[in-house]
């Protein structure tokens, strides 16, 4: 393993300069910054890792979101493709059928705002 090959090596130093301190002294200096470098880039490549794991992590959420609106505006194409026709009774903006020249005048009607909610009003007043 690593740990065994780094102590033999330091083993290996310290039989080696025993008898000259001053030696030994720079020599352990020497290893300790080697050691030291080596654990940066080691930390080094660890940090690029995780940076290129959020960067995959923001990708997919970028692909979700965009899969997401596209379904939502799917759906909504869809909704406004096929208007949803209620009966009369049922709900509030929807207008009273005589006819099937009603139905095609219904299929093309648009309430804007200010109609949509007069009808709310009147619908809750109704109780």
């Amino acid at each position: 393993s690593a740990q065994t090959n780094m102590d033999l090596s330091l083993r290996q130093i310290l039989e080696r300069y025993k008898d000259d301190f001053e030696i030994l002294k720079h020599v352990l200096t020497a290893k300790v910054e080697e050691d030291k470098k080596i654990t940066a880039q080691d930390t080094l490549k660890i940090e690029q890792a995780r940076i290129q794991l959020r960067e995959l992590d923001l990708e997919l959420m970028r692909e979700h979101g965009q899969a997401t609106i596209r379904y939502y505006d799917t759906k909504q194409q869809q909704q406004q493709q096929q208007p949803t026709a209620y009966p009369h009774s049922a709900h509030p903006l929807c207008l009273p059928s005589s006819s099937s020249s009603d139905t095609a005048r219904r299929n093309n009607y648009h309430l804007s705002h200010d109609q949509v909610m007069e009808a709310l009003k009147a619908k809750i007043q109704r109780g």
